[in-house]
């Protein structure tokens, strides 16, 4: 029989055995476990790439798409301002060289004295003259030398039909525009102007009839 002792070794040595052989297997399963959790991890980095690319190909299209839209208006409105310069060129009239208008000084009544021509236009029938019951300019000739270019091509496109002779060989010239270019003496819109020259064509004075 197996004294006291023995029997205590005996038992110690198979718990030893076991919980060895627990130990084996609880490490084997954990190294087993390791590669999965990294397989799943490894996946999961990959879904979230695959959906991060998803995304930034998705805002790629999109600003493809509106970078598409910019540059169609982009081209529409290139189209619209080559249609409106087309059309101004073609509201554009030919020279008939009949009026060769001349610039300078003259004598006014209504300044009591010698002053240029021009000056007496602007301050006579710019858009704020300060004087009342006159026909004015619209805004947009706010200075002498817009207003100068006006009466110079309305000059330079005054046919037979638009011009009539003055006493003392002085002319005059009505010449309609092909849009408003101020309003009348009554207040209204009008693209008509009359031009006033001596016999030597010097303009006295023009305005918007």
């Amino acid at each position: 029989m197996l004294n006291s002792n023995n029997f205590f070794n005996v038992i110690a040595k198979y718990f030893l055995i076991f919980l060895a052989s627990f130990l084996l297997i609880f490490f084997n399963s954990c190294e087993e476990n390791k590669p999965k959790n990294n397989i799943e991890r490894t996946n999961n980095n990959n879904r979230t790439e695959r959906n991060d690319n998803k995304n930034d190909n998705k805002a790629d299209k999109n600003t493809d798409k509106n970078n598409e839209r910019t540059e169609k208006n982009n081209r529409k409105d290139k189209d619209r301002n080559a249609q409106k310069e087309d059309d101004n060129s073609s509201k554009k009239r030919k020279s008939t060289g009949l009026i060769s208008p001349k610039w300078g000084k003259r004598f006014y009544k209504a300044h009591n004295g010698k002053i240029e021509a021009l000056e007496h236009i602007w301050l006579r029938h710019n858009f704020e003259s300060k004087y009342d019951f006159v026909s004015r300019f619209a805004k947009k000739y706010n200075d002498q030398k817009s207003i100068q270019k006006l009466v110079e091509y309305a000059c330079d496109i005054a046919t037979k039909n638009d011009i009539s002779q003055e006493a003392n060989g002085h002319r005059s010239a009505v010449v309609e525009m092909s849009e408003d270019i101020g309003l009348s003496q009554r207040g209204k819109n009008t693209s008509k102007i009359q031009i006033f020259l001596d016999n030597n064509d010097f303009i006295k004075t023009a305005y918007p009839l």
